[in-house]
């Protein structure tokens, strides 16, 4: 419904302890992103027991280069859950900055997470995330109207924890401080209450500090 498409050089189907769908090569095309998103291979493994009750579920594994994303997913009528596992994937290689932030750039995407709630009501998600993030670089472009030169950010730091709609930063990090290499060097902390609705204006709450 969203208008997205893909396509991939080879594709195959496995049965053997369950099913098991792999595509190769894939390119995937989103309405209104200035560039696709690239994979070297991507593995999908359906739950089958909760298709019985009308629930969707899966496994679904995503390897670019060396690294990989592995991720298992449910999802009701309204409700749904999502566990994921990041090792050395380039988000760069991937293409999903512009997608993701409306800006080009690329980082190394090591870390874990979980989530749950209803997809609809912000006030109801639960869940953690602890991403760690590599040679992070920001392309010269403009950014909002802004030219932005090339920044380069030796790592970055994201400890993300919600609780019934209220987000809390424990912990987000940008560069080393004294480190000449970094362009940027930020601390955030802080509490994000989520709206009530999904199209609500998520507010900054409590206390933001950016050094």
């Amino acid at each position: 419904p969203q208008g997205i498409s893909y396509s991939a050089a080879q594709s195959s189907l496995s049965v053997g302890f369950g099913i098991s769908y792999t595509i190769k090569d894939v390119t995937v095309m989103i309405p209104e992103s200035p560039q696709p998103v690239r994979v070297d291979r991507v593995e999908v493994s359906p739950f089958l027991l909760p298709l019985i009750a009308g629930k969707m579920g899966g496994k679904i594994a995503v390897h670019q280069g060396d690294g990989n994303l592995k991720a298992s997913f449910a999802l009701g009528k309204s409700e749904g859950s999502l566990s994921f596992k990041s090792s050395k994937i380039d988000l760069g290689k991937l293409g999903i900055f512009p997608i993701l932030a409306n800006f080009t750039g690329s980082a190394i995407l090591n870390g874990e997470g979980s989530f749950a709630g209803d997809l609809k009501i912000p006030a109801t998600w639960n869940g953690t995330a602890n991403i760690t993030l590599g040679k992070i670089t920001i392309d010269a472009q403009k950014i909002q109207g802004f030219s932005v030169p090339r920044l380069n950010i030796s790592e970055g730091v994201v400890e993300i924890m919600i609780d019934k709609g209220k987000a809390t930063i424990k912990s987000l990090k940008l560069g080393k401080p004294g480190n000449p290499n970094d362009d940027l060097v930020a601390v955030v902390s802080g509490d994000i209450l989520l709206g009530k609705q999904l199209d609500t204006i998520i507010k900054i709450v409590e206390r933001r500090h950016v050094p």
